[in-house]
């Protein structure tokens, strides 16, 4: 089971920047158009990724969750560089979460 949330930031530049510092991140599996996959190397769960990240615009991205990872909450984290993002559960304006909620981290 996978979960879906959308990033939306508040600067136009962001979201790009977010996916290119991840495309060359030791994590990154695979990119493809405006897909990204991300593996956390120690997780032996079998899967191809355990993160997805979609270009949705300058804006946006979406993210799917197949496993929680601490290793690649702090890759994204990383990446955010400071952005300011909010993640909306299932692309739903009034289900705010923080990333860490998203990647089930407690």
């Amino acid at each position: 089971m996978s979960y879906e949330y959308r990033l939306v930031f508040d600067h136009t530049s962001a979201a790009k920047r977010v996916m290119d510092v991840l495309a060359e991140d030791a994590s990154c599996v695979g990119r493809q158009g405006p897909d990204l996959w991300l593996k956390d190397p120690a997780l032996h769960n079998g899967a191809d990724y355990d993160v997805g990240l979609t270009y949705e615009g300058d804006c946006s991205l979406w993210l799917q969750i197949q496993t929680g990872s601490l290793y690649l909450h702090a890759r994204l984290q990383d990446a955010l560089d400071g952005a300011s993002v909010v993640c909306l559960e299932d692309g739903d304006i009034s289900d705010a979460v923080t990333l860490r909620a998203a990647f089930r981290i407690r």
